[in-house]
């Protein structure tokens, strides 16, 4: 058979030759051509959140499915990460599956070395997979600052870094910030930031403005205690007009007592937690038409 010239033409089907996927912006684009996309999908990462940073996209179009991916599922299944949760983990920090391994297993051993026993190291990944890519000098400088800033204990600074992964990792501006303003503006002594801390770590990654606003409103209005609140902490992460709409409703219904020697006490945070409906039922003892009502006429 005869070679073809350059220039004759052709009669073949050519449609199959070359690249099958243009540069694209979208995963869908590659869904059926892909196992990589497959396998993502299979794993249950969420794609349409990944799409919208070109360097998560690269992260995971760069991977070889064949030998690299199965080696970083093997390393976060190692790490104590469940089956299904896999996906979520990649979803959230798809640069692990640039990171490298062995640097990766040596901040797993840090934490070994420290004495985070397995369930914490398991919800240390799965709550904030961030970590892994923090080198071990930075993650050990975050934990000593939570431990001199706070007196903690080790096994404290173990419980803190367990219960809030993500606060280790967070911005340390903001960090310092809501420090001060825990310290100095609101006031609360070493002993109660302590229990803050530990009992509410959200409040150091919270908006400063709206703990502060709240604050005021619960200290100067509702007339609470530091004390008082750093025991029901749940009230300094409410928003300040939910804790105004239901304290003025139980001022008009003559039941906003707050003070737990005397009678028909109400917990604090019984006004802050909780939908409407429960407040009403369980606290104000009154309908939730009772309640809109009076929110209409304000």
């Amino acid at each position: 058979m005869s070679l073809p010239k350059p220039m004759d033409e052709c009669q073949e089907d050519l449609s199959s030759v070359g690249l099958n996927l243009a540069p694209t912006f979208n995963f869908a684009a590659y869904a059926d051509h892909s196992e990589l996309i497959q396998q993502y999908v299979h794993l249950g990462v969420d794609l349409h959140k990944i799409e919208k940073n070109q360097d998560h996209m690269r992260a995971l179009l760069t991977v070889d499915y064949k030998k690299e991916l199965p080696m970083y599922i093997q390393f976060l299944h190692d790490c104590g990460v469940p089956a299904n949760e896999l996906g979520e983990v990649i979803t959230k920090a798809p640069l692990i599956l640039t990171e490298d391994l062995d640097d990766m297993k040596v901040r797993m051993r840090y934490l070994v070395a420290h004495d985070f026993n397995k369930d914490s190291i398991a919800r240390i990944i799965t709550k904030n997979p961030g970590w892994l890519l923090w080198a071990t000098k930075k993650i050990d400088e975050r934990l000593g600052h939570f431990q001199n800033e706070f007196q903690l204990a080790s096994a404290e600074v173990r419980y803190l870094a367990t219960k809030a992964p993500k606060l280790i990792t967070f911005n340390f501006k903001h960090i310092h910030e809501n420090t001060f303003a825990v310290r100095e503006q609101m006031g609360f002594n070493k002993a109660e930031q302590k229990v803050l801390l530990l009992v509410k770590p959200q409040l150091w990654t919270l908006s400063r403005k709206k703990i502060m606003d709240s604050f005021h409103y619960l200290h100067n209005t509702m007339k609470l205690s530091h004390t008082m609140m750093a025991t029901q902490s749940d009230v300094l992460i409410t928003r300040k007009v939910r804790l105004q709409n239901r304290h003025e409703f139980l001022v008009e219904l003559k039941k906003a007592q707050y003070d737990p020697k005397s009678q028909g006490y109400i917990a604090p945070r019984r006004v802050a937690v909780g939908s409407d409906a429960e407040f009403c039922s369980e606290v104000a003892k009154v309908s939730i038409d009772t309640y809109n009502l009076f929110l209409k006429t304000r």
